[in-house]
């Protein structure tokens, strides 16, 4: 596990949720993004320290980037159905679900 068990103490789930992101990131095909999630799964690097890293921050930037780029692409029901099950998502790790 991760270090971000203090996270469940917050919102319930988030850090299963996080862990399954990671696992699934570190067995991706980007080696950045394989490195970074490795290196969090293992304690080498905290959460805190790859996000706010130059070492990654293009990395990051260009996949918020292109996540911005495809949600102003879509029309204004798709935009709202995303929020919708945006926030349907952290309701449920709130309650523990």
């Amino acid at each position: 596990m991760t270090q971000t068990a203090d996270l469940d103490a917050r919102i319930p789930g988030l850090n299963r949720l996080l862990d399954a992101v990671l696992r699934h990131l570190a067995s991706g095909n980007d080696p950045a993004l394989r490195e970074a999630a490795t290196g969090i799964r293992a304690g080498t690097y905290t959460l805190h320290q790859v996000m706010t890293s130059t070492a990654y921050a293009d990395l990051l930037t260009s996949a918020v980037d292109a996540f911005t780029a495809h949600h102003e692409a879509l029309d204004p029901d798709p935009q709202q159905q995303l929020r919708k099950d945006g926030q349907a998502s952290l309701a449920r790790l709130a309650a523990g679900i």
